[in-house]
């Protein structure tokens, strides 16, 4: 395992200061290692760049891009990244009162991982990294053909998609 020195953070989005400490070159390390299962590649670079759009009510959300070379090819790796709100209002609600991130972290961390051993389809995205109270690195399903549904009312093919989610379940 080879960490060069070229990593760098290139930020974009409104909160460039709080996610400066969110993601690091060894989290980037780990969260690689997590999800090839060894440690066979030399990390590059990683960029971390908030979504403009706003996806969820009680986090912000994030892309994260670690390039790294394997087997002798540059490669790059998408993931979504799941941060603490910097809404005050909502992180007192949620985050502090709830410890809404922390049953976040223990579900996907722990609980997915036993269920899914009793499930043939897929229950959630992989999660590759996840820091109890601030960050949670997931598998990009964007990759896999999902996208996010911009409906504020379910029509009935998501609806019957939902339900059939929660059946399989």
């Amino acid at each position: 395992l080879a960490v060069t020195s070229k990593c760098a953070v290139r930020f974009s989005g409104a909160f460039p200061r709080a996610a400066m400490s969110l993601i690091s070159k060894n989290d980037c390390v780990e969260i690689l290692r997590s999800k090839l299962g060894d440690d066979h590649f030399q990390l590059e670079d990683f960029t971390f760049k908030y979504f403009e759009e706003l996806l969820g009510f009680h986090a912000n959300h994030a892309g994260l891009t670690i390039k790294a070379i394997l087997n002798g090819t540059v490669k790059d790796f998408k993931f979504f990244v799941k941060t603490g709100s910097n809404n005050p209002e909502i992180k007192e609600k949620y985050w502090n009162v709830l410890r809404q991130f922390y049953k976040e972290h223990v579900f996907l961390t722990n609980l997915v991982k036993i269920l899914q051993n009793f499930v043939d389809q897929k229950i959630t995205a992989d999660c590759y990294l996840s820091k109890l109270e601030n960050v949670c690195v997931l598998e990009d399903l964007g990759g896999l053909g999902y996208e996010t549904c911009h409906l504020e009312y379910p029509d009935m093919v998501h609806a019957e998609r939902a339900v059939q989610a929660f059946a399989n379940f």
